[in-house]
């Protein structure tokens, strides 16, 4: 039998799972990488996880990430491995076929209610960076700086962008146009099809709030240079739109969102939510809410109406 871990932190014991299942199933490298990749981390934090401070976010996060590709891309070849005092060993199971085809199933399950119970702290990390951002803590910046090309998971955003926005760290600047710019592939060559779990959906959106970001550095020439080409690009348009009404009061900006509006599309959340909650808020921009809300209210009317056909 793969002995069990002597270890009882809630991040190992998602990857000690995961390894029995992984290697039950054949994959065994793939399974030694996870806890080679997991426990580096680990060994040189605290004992339990819920004492993990901000400076092991970062850590938290990858290991996260790396437990959903591997619970993604369950396959078919070789032995079983476990980690014990500080080494990686090998134990043959002595399980019956239909024994081993219990456990599993077993192991698969409790991989994924470990996996689900990581998830749910994202929300804590969201929180705990917005706060610490508000607060001007200067020393949060290099931890979002290693967050936000990982805030790409659609279910679970952690807005690091608007958090390098609140702090206002000038170094962000060269972060956030980099993510506009330069928007991730849908396929690298690092990449397996484990990466599809982060869609797109998740990437556009870190290219939307990147550009709500730059709001706070409107007085960069090449921030608001980043912004003025935004409205070329179809995918940064609207945010880029919002960005410069606002900043600029210029009326020609709005004028724009209004046609994109006439035009029967109402805005995106993210580009509402930041008009919506703007300390500078004009009677241009209640107006605009105004029509956006109109055609959300129309556009709802019209499907209750095709669904009822």
């Amino acid at each position: 039998m793969i002995e069990e871990s002597s270890t009882d932190n809630s991040l190992y014991k998602t990857y000690d799972i995961l390894g029995k299942y992984l290697n039950s199933m054949g994959q065994h490298m793939e399974a030694v990488q996870a806890w080679e990749d997991g426990l580096r981390h680990l060994e040189t934090s605290v004992e339990r996880f819920d004492e993990l401070g901000n400076e092991k976010i970062i850590d938290w996060i990858n290991i996260s990430l790396q437990t959903a590709r591997l619970v993604h891309r369950l396959g078919t070849d070789g032995p079983g491995v476990s980690y014990k005092s500080n080494r990686v060993c090998y134990a043959p199971s002595k399980m019956t076929d239909a024994e081993q085809a219990e456990w599993k199933i077993e192991q698969f399950q409790s991989a994924v209610r470990h996996y689900k119970g990581v998830l749910e702290h994202i929300p804590e990390v969201k929180g705990a960076a917005n706060a610490l951002a508000e607060m001007k803590y200067e020393n949060i910046f290099d931890v979002l700086e290693r967050l936000l090309p990982q805030d790409v998971n659609p279910f679970f955003p952690m807005d690091i962008p608007k958090a390098l926005g609140k702090l206002g760290d000038s170094r962000a600047i060269p972060l956030l146009i980099k993510i506009i710019e330069n928007p991730m592939r849908q396929e690298n060559d690092d990449s397996d099809s484990s990466d599809e779990i982060f869609s797109s959906g998740g990437k556009d959106r870190l290219v939307v709030e990147s550009c709500l970001a730059l709001a706070s550095f409107i007085n960069d020439e090449k921030a608001k240079e980043v912004l003025m080409n935004g409205i070329n690009n179809e995918q940064t348009r609207e945010a880029c739109l919002a960005v410069l009404c606002l900043c600029t009061d210029e009326k020609q900006y709005f004028d724009e969102l209004e046609k994109m509006l006439a035009q029967g599309d109402s805005l995106d959340y993210r580009v509402k939510e930041y008009l919506n909650n703007n300390d500078k808020k004009s009677h241009y921009v209640d107006q605009l809410l105004m029509l956006n809300e109109e055609i959300r209210t129309k556009t709802a009317a019209q499907k209750n109406d095709d669904d009822n056909e």
